[in-house]
C-alpha cells in the first residue's frame, strides 16, 4: 500500500471520527437546550398559574369568610359579596352609575360571577347587603339589578400563596391574609400575615372553582 493510499485511509477515519463526534456534540447540546427550556418554562407556568390563583382567589378573601367544607351552602351574604369583589377585580365590562352614583349591575351578572367562583351548585337568593365590612348594594327586584356603591368597598386582606400542592385536578393552596397598608414587614424584612387558610380549588376545563377553605390549625385542615 502507497503511502497517499495510507494517508487517504487515515484521512477518512479521521474524518467519520470527527462527525461522529460532532453529532453526539450536537444532540447532547439539542438535550441540554431542551432540558433548560423545559426547566425555565415550568418555572415560568407555575409563576403564571399562581398569578391567576391568586387573582382568583382574592375576591373571596376580601370577604375573610370561615371555614367552610366541600358541598357546604354558604351563605347568601358570603355569595353576594364575592361575586360582586369579583365583578368589579376581574371584569372589564362597564357598567352604568345612576343618579346616586352607584354602579347598576344586572343580577344575571351576578349570578354568572357566583358561578365563576363557587360554581353552579351554589344559589344565589337575590337580596340588598349592608355588612360591617363596608360593603353596601341594594337589590331592585322589580328591574332585576343591583345598585352599588364601590366607594364602600374595602379591601381587608390581600392573599399571600405561600406554598401549592396539586394532586388529581385539586390544588391546595396555603395562602396568608396580608393587610394592604404599606405591606407591613417585620424584623427579618417579611411580609406580615395575620393568619393562614387553606384552599381548596379543583380545575376542570382549565377552569377554576373554589370548593373549600380549611383552618391549618384545625383537625383535617
Amino acid at each position: 500500500m502507497g503511502f497517499r493510499e495510507s494517508l487517504k485511509k487515515v484521512n477518512k477515519k479521521n474524518f467519520l471520527t470527527g462527525l461522529t463526534v460532532c453529532v453526539f456534540t450536537l444532540i447532547g447540546l439539542i438535550t441540554v437546550f431542551g432540558w433548560l427550556f423545559g426547566f425555565f418554562s415550568d418555572i415560568l407556568s407555575g409563576r403564571n398559574e399562581k398569578e391567576r390563583l391568586t387573582r382568583f382567589i382574592e375576591p373571596v378573601l376580601m370577604c375573610d369568610p370561615v371555614p367552610f367544607d366541600e358541598g357546604a351552602k354558604l351563605s347568601d351574604n358570603l355569595l353576594l359579596e364575592a361575586a360582586m369583589n369579583n365583578i368589579f377585580l376581574n371584569n372589564n365590562k362597564k357598567y352604568a352609575k345612576s343618579d346616586d352614583d352607584e354602579y347598576i349591575i344586572p343580577k344575571s351578572d351576578v349570578e354568572v360571577s357566583v358561578g365563576e367562583l363557587f360554581g353552579t351548585s351554589q344559589k344565589l337568593k337575590h337580596q340588598s347587603l349592608a355588612d360591617l365590612s363596608g360593603f353596601y348594594c341594594t337589590y331592585r327586584s322589580e328591574e332585576s339589578v343591583y345598585h352599588v356603591q364601590l366607594a364602600s368597598q374595602i379591601n381587608s386582606y390581600l392573599p399571600l400563596i405561600s406554598n401549592m400542592e396539586k394532586e388529581e385536578g385539586v390544588i391546595r393552596l396555603t395562602v396568608g391574609y396580608v393587610r394592604p397598608r404599606m405591606l407591613l414587614r417585620d424584623e427579618q424584612n417579611e411580609v406580615q400575615v395575620d393568619k393562614k387558610m387553606i384552599y381548596v380549588i379543583k380545575k376542570e376545563k382549565n377552569k377554576y372553582r373554589l370548593v373549600a377553605i380549611k383552618d391549618p390549625e384545625m383537625p383535617g385542615g
